[in-house]
C-alpha cells in the first residue's frame, strides 16, 4: 500500500532525501510538508543527561522553544501512544498534554548507573574518557555513567610509541587511539603501548630471528614497523605491500651498501613492489 508520512519534523533534508522506492525521482519537502502535521523547522535539540536529543523548552530553558514540543498527534497519555512516563526535557519531567515529537528518554532517576575505570598498562601514554560523566571519584579515578551511554575513550601514546592492545572496549582488536564502550555494566578498560619493531631480512636467514625473505617479514610486520634488508640478492615474485611500513637497507646513507642490496623479480613481469593505496 501507499506510505503516509504524518507528524514528522523535517530539517535541512536535501531534496530527494526521501522518496517512494518505486516512484523515482524522490520528492522534495514541499510534497510532504503541508499536510498531516508535517513541517520543516529546526528541532532545537539540547544535550541532556542521557543523550543529545532532548528538546529545548520552558521552564527549564528560555525561549525560543523547540517546535517539536506539544505538536504530536494526540495526548502523551493516550493508550495508543503511552509516552507520559517518558521525557524530552533535560530535567526529566514527564511529557504531558499533547505529546512532543521526537525521542523520549527515561527519567534519569530510574536509570541504572555504572562505573568506568580506564588505565594504561606499563606507562608510556595516557587514556581517559572524552564523554561527559555523571560523577568522577578522584581518589579511585572512576567515572560514573548512566546505563546505555556510549563513552568515547582517547589514548595518547608518548612520542615514538603506538597502541599495542585495548582491553574491555567494544573493539579490543583496534589499534587506533580512539575507542568506545557501551555502559551496560561496570567497565574496566586498559590500553597498552609499544614501540615500532625492526625486522631484519638476510640471505639465508642469518642470525636467529632474522627473516629469509621480504614477504615473510612483511607478513609479520605491523603498521609503523621498519624492515631492514641486509646486503645480498633476493629472488622472488612481486611483493604486495599492504601495510604502512618502512623498507631500508642496512646502511641506507651509504651508496655502496645500497648497491649491494638487490631485489631480483626472477623473471616476473612488472615492478618488484606493488603498493596498495
Amino acid at each position: 500500500g501507499d506510505a503516509l508520512v504524518k507528524y514528522s519534523l523535517f530539517y535541512d533534508n536535501p531534496d530527494y532525501d526521501y522518496y517512494e522506492s518505486d516512484t523515482p525521482p524522490g520528492y522534495d519537502f514541499g510534497s510532504v510538508a503541508d499536510s498531516n502535521g508535517n513541517f520543516n523547522k529546526d528541532p532545537l535539540f539540547v544535550g541532556g543527561p542521557l543523550g543529545g536529543f532532548y528538546l529545548r523548552q520552558q521552564p527549564v530553558q528560555p525561549l525560543p522553544q523547540s517546535p517539536a514540543v506539544d505538536t504530536g498527534s494526540a495526548d502523551a497519555n493516550d493508550p495508543n501512544i503511552g509516552l507520559d512516563t517518558y521525557t524530552t526535557r533535560i530535567d526529566s519531567a514527564n511529557d504531558v498534554n499533547l505529546v512532543d515529537r521526537g525521542y523520549h528518554y527515561f527519567d534519569v532517576c530510574d536509570v541504572d548507573k555504572f562505573q568506568l575505570t580506564a588505565s594504561v598498562i606499563g606507562g608510556h601514554g595516557t587514556v581517559a574518557p572524552n564523554t561527559p560523566w555523571f560523577d568522577h571519584n578522584a581518589v579511585t579515578d572512576t567515572y560514573t555513567y548512566y546505563a546505555g551511554m556510549v563513552v568515547t575513550l582517547i589514548s595518547e601514546p608518548d612520542s615514538g610509541w603506538r597502541i599495542k592492545a585495548w582491553s574491555g572496549t567494544d573493539d579490543d582488536s583496534s589499534t587506533v587511539t580512539t575507542n568506545s564502550v557501551v555502559m551496560n555494566y561496570h567497565r574496566d578498560v586498559t590500553v597498552e603501548f609499544e614501540q615500532p619493531r625492526t625486522l631484519i631480512v638476510a640471505v639465508g636467514g642469518g642470525e636467529e630471528g632474522f627473516y629469509v625473505n621480504i614477504t615473510d617479514a612483511l607478513h609479520d610486520a605491523e603498521d609503523g614497523d621498519i624492515i631492514v634488508v641486509y646486503p645480498g640478492v633476493y629472488y622472488g615474485p612481486q611483493v604486495q605491500v599492504n601495510k604502512d611500513v618502512e623498507f631500508r637497507s642496512q646502511n641506507p646513507d651509504d651508496p655502496s651498501w645500497v648497491a649491494q642490496t638487490i631485489i631480483d623479480s626472477n623473471g616476473h613481469a612488472g615492478p618488484v613492489f606493488a603498493f596498495d593505496s
